[in-house]
């Protein structure tokens, strides 16, 4: 919520309004406030799931070079 506040509910990611979830900037285990910024997730444009998603493949990705050698 305090994000959110600091944030005043503008996306991180699209920079519109009605950002309604937190998100960790850089992946990890970092939970300071300056890690975190506000991000849209159930409301349209749905960044953060489309980050994750993102993400998710990179890492499979990396995964799949890694066996390789």
């Amino acid at each position: 919520m305090v994000v959110l506040k600091r944030d005043k509910g503008i996306c991180w990611i699209c920079n519109e309004p009605g950002a309604d979830a937190v998100d960790h900037v850089v992946a990890g285990d970092d939970h300071s406030l300056n890690n975190l910024k506000a991000i849209h997730d159930h409301v349209p444009p749905h960044c953060h799931r489309k980050k994750s998603s993102q993400e998710g493949n990179e890492a499979q990705r990396a995964m799949k070079i890694k066996r390789r050698f």
